[in-house]
């Protein structure tokens, strides 16, 4: 067996070949946060949620109301608890959900929102049941599907999560987030042709999407093509400044695209006789 390379010392393609398939780990997945008018996180592009209107009870005396909630009441609960998600409150706001589905237990929304709420604390099995009771409730809620699909992935239940992701794409077939996630665990399975495909459709139907533009990046400079690579680099970095490790995945793609190998991909220069 020969020396062992230090990492340092590894080729550029080896060492970004590695960091790819670290950003196809999950580093840069999507979920929805809330999907009615409600701005998204963890790479979700904006513009690119299903609506479902949050179903408020008809009235007090329609609901299985325990506190004798007046419909204002009711509807500052709902207030609150949107804004304590938003806020990043989640304990706070799954207190509220739970109230909430007390008062109205078919609300796929508020189990949506909890299941959100729950994630966000390692909750993850009691978050996919409350996914899974939103699917249940509503079968096409493509966004459940998708945030369902991150939880399985998270706990490697690949297959189920590509079953899902597969899903929210047939119930709405652009939709970006869903791509770019499913792409993630395609490349985790080895399927990398899949996955840029994946990443590819994500930045078509949706251009403002910086995690999948990171994404397709990545695989670019996998299969040898920095000077594309670059052109998806400087567009997370116009889309999101801040984005982790683009600023160094520009420079490393910049650095090759001026490599003789990369030269000599570009310009192969005249066919010899």
């Amino acid at each position: 067996m020969g020396p062992l390379l230090l990492w340092s010392d590894s080729p550029a393609w080896v060492r970004y070949s590695i960091l790819a398939l670290m950003a196809a780990l999950g580093l840069v997945t999507g979920s929805v946060l809330l999907p009615q008018g409600r701005d998204s996180i963890s790479g979700l592009p904006p513009g690119h949620a299903q609506v479902h209107a949050q179903p408020a009870p008809s009235s007090p005396s329609a609901q299985t109301n325990p506190n004798s909630l007046s419909a204002s009441d009711i509807s500052d609960l709902h207030k609150n608890a949107k804004q304590n998600l938003d806020s990043g409150q989640f304990e706070e706001a799954a207190t509220q959900y739970r109230k909430i589905l007390d008062l109205n237990p078919s609300s796929e929304d508020s189990h949506f929102a909890l299941a959100v709420a729950l994630a966000r604390q390692g909750r993850d099995d009691d978050a996919v049941q409350e996914y899974e009771e939103a699917l249940r409730l509503m079968p096409n809620y493509a966004e459940a599907h998708n945030n369902l699909g991150n939880l399985l992935a998270k706990q490697g239940k690949l297959t189920q999560a590509i079953g899902h992701f597969q899903t929210a794409l047939k119930i709405t077939p652009d939709y970006a987030s869903a791509l770019n996630n499913m792409g993630t665990v395609l490349a985790r399975q080895g399927q990398f042709t899949q996955a840029r495909e994946c990443f590819e459709k994500a930045v078509q139907a949706a251009p403002d999407y910086a995690a999948a533009h990171y994404n397709l990046g990545t695989f670019l400079m996998r299969d040898r093509n920095p000077v594309p690579a670059i052109h998806e680099f400087e567009e997370v970095l116009r889309l999101q400044p801040e984005f982790p490790h683009a600023s160094n995945a520009l420079a490393l793609a910049r650095k090759e695209s001026t490599a003789p190998q990369a030269s000599a991909k570009k310009d192969p220069g005249p066919t010899p006789p």
